[in-house]
């Protein structure tokens, strides 16, 4: 018999049905079968072959951390800049369609964020409260944006501002 779906290809009806019935049982999610290794010895060095990796790991973030806590608040800002344009990079590249590594992302944000919450645990051991930690942020900012205009291009009203804020600082 000729159906619509398949001009030209003639089914017989009891191949229809047999296919039907050989497929009525299984499952239509794949089948997930775990590789096991034939013998002891390829059990231990498949074992072997993962722990190492899992262990560089932790140890390489463990390090990048020891690393940061040596570091001085002025130091850990400046680690965390230099992140934060290698992040930038990275968009610029993947916008432009060019060659990168995905995972590099992750890598960055974690190093960033990792550098931040050592930056905030040397504060809270200063004495330094949450509100005042983000204003001398908010200030030191300012104070740059400030130094990088050119002479002479700052308003008035801005200046005078900037003086108060300055002086409500110290």
């Amino acid at each position: 018999e000729r159906h619509g779906c398949h001009p030209g290809v003639v089914f017989s009806r009891p191949f229809l049905s047999a296919m039907a019935f050989s497929l009525r049982g299984m499952s239509t999610r794949p089948s997930v079968v775990a590789a096991r290794p034939s013998s002891s010895v390829a059990a231990r060095r498949l074992s072997k072959a993962v722990r190492p990796a899992s262990l560089v790991v932790a140890s390489a973030s463990a390090s990048a951390s020891a690393d940061a806590r040596a570091m001085t608040v002025e130091q850990i800002d400046d680690a965390v800049l230099s992140e934060r344009k290698l992040l930038l990079d990275l968009r610029v590249k993947a916008s432009r369609k060019q060659e990168f590594k995905p995972h590099e992302f992750k890598v960055h944000k974690k190093n960033i964020a990792r550098m931040l919450t050592i930056k905030r645990e040397k504060e809270i051991a200063d004495g330094i409260s949450k509100k005042e930690s983000r204003f001398n942020e908010r200030m030191a900012n300012v104070q740059q944006f400030y130094e990088n205009l050119p002479a002479g291009t700052q308003p008035r009203y801005t200046q005078r501002k900037n003086e108060e804020l300055k002086e409500l600082a110290k």
